[in-house]
């Protein structure tokens, strides 16, 4: 923009030199009437030729009245007014070059300012993470021990104590333990069912007398549980396929739920376990249910590849 105006004032300044210039042209005499100007002139008054060129004379002939004089001076006045104004769109190009360049170091002092709070927001955001998980409560599993698997008109019964633990370093509010157990099928994903279980205990309203207990680092908490699975379940895995068999899968799934002390989002461990039989020669094997009642070592709990997890 500022350069249009730079060009504009030459342009006009050449303009009024080619105006002054076909002015003086049109505004003077044709030769003939120059030369009978002269004549005239000498018949009625004759300058001697020395006057014609001097100063004086130059001067004369340059302001011969004083319209030529006041013309000669306002043009000299034109002419600094637009040199100076040449000289001042030159500043305000040099301005406007200055300010763009604060405005851009203006910019990436905000960005870097912008960059500089967000780091650090992180910093804070982890160093507050970081805190929290090096001084909240953590609570585990720490044993699962069968007590015995024994048959009743309701099913198989699995009872199971488990021990959990918490190895963090401030109270877990509401601590607790629930399991399911199924059998394994085609149709059954127990890693899924884990996750169904815990995250309905986590929409599930805490309620007077349910069991749940404070923990305090390095205390532990036992809980006696049995579940059944359903004569109908069993024999759903007994006519496994097409063919019939003595043998069955029973998988426990488990949820450990607690809070922090000081909220009321929930945490949780997840576990899994395969319930076998144990041979005389130490193989496991899958739970025959013709065989009855079982107690350890005569059945065992082993970990499922899978499903074992915190939060």
């Amino acid at each position: 923009m500022l350069r249009t105006l730079q060009i504009g004032v030459v342009a006009l300044g050449i303009a009024f030199f080619l105006a002054l210039a076909g002015l003086a042209y049109y505004s003077s005499a044709p030769p003939a009437e120059l030369n009978k100007q002269q004549t005239a002139g000498q018949a009625d008054n004759k300058q001697p030729e020395k006057e014609k060129h001097s100063l004086r004379g130059f001067i004369r002939f340059l302001f011969p009245d004083a319209i030529s004089i006041f013309t000669f001076w306002l043009v000299i006045a034109t002419i600094l007014l637009g040199i100076l104004g040449y000289t001042q769109i030159s500043f305000l190009g040099r301005a406007e070059i200055i300010a763009a360049k604060s405005a851009n170091a203006a910019k990436d002092a905000s960005d870097a300012a912008t960059a500089s709070a967000k780091a650090a927001n992180e910093a804070n955001q982890l160093s507050r993470e970081t805190f929290v998980a090096g001084q909240r409560p953590w609570v585990s599993l720490t044993r699962a021990a069968l007590i015995s698997i024994s048959y009743n008109v309701n099913g198989a019964n699995f009872r199971v104590v488990y021990t959990i633990k918490n190895v963090g370093r401030s109270p877990a509010q509401g601590a607790t333990v629930e399991v399911r157990v199924s059998t394994i099928s085609q149709n059954w994903n127990p890693e899924a069912e884990q996750r169904r279980l815990c995250d309905e205990i986590k929409g599930r309203p805490d309620s007077p007398g349910w069991l749940r207990y404070v923990l305090f680092p390095d205390e532990t908490n036992s809980f006696d549980i049995t579940v059944t699975i359903s004569k109908d379940e069993i024999e759903a895995a007994r006519n496994f396929g097409s063919t019939r068999t003595d043998f069955i899968s029973p998988v426990i799934i488990g949820c450990v739920d607690y809070r922090l002390a000081s909220g009321s989002d929930h945490h949780q461990t997840g576990f899994i376990f395969n319930v076998n039989e144990l041979s005389d020669a130490g193989i496991l094997l899958a739970l025959n249910v013709e065989h009855g009642d079982r107690t350890p070592p005569q059945a065992v709990l082993t970990r499922w590849i899978n499903g074992f997890w915190a939060d």
